[in-house]
């Protein structure tokens, strides 16, 4: 380990907001538990639409390992949609 602290943050509530709102259009933020979350409610809902709304770079995702990368391949097959602040971001998203 290299001294820093890596922090992972669980959002348990995250099922119970979906399950009890029912909503017909879901839109989240990055590529972490949340929008897993809402991939795994869309698989078992089909007809709600998923956006995803990413503000990442391409440099920013060189660290991440290939566990990471299969996961973020995953989310990312599984949207509807696809909203990018970025020309790199845009690039990053069309490598999957």
């Amino acid at each position: 380990m290299n001294g820093r602290a890596s922090i992972i943050f669980f959002p348990i509530p995250s099922e119970i907001y979906l399950i009890f709102a029912r909503p017909n259009l879901i839109i989240t933020t990055e590529l972490g538990l949340r929008t897993l979350t809402a991939v795994v409610y869309k698989i078992l809902n089909p007809d709600v639409q998923l956006t995803l709304w990413l503000t990442l770079s391409e440099r920013t995702e060189r660290k991440y390992g290939e566990i990471r990368l299969i996961l973020r391949r995953f989310i990312v097959s599984r949207v509807d949609h696809i909203v990018v602040a970025s020309a790199s971001a845009k690039r990053y998203v069309e490598t999957f």
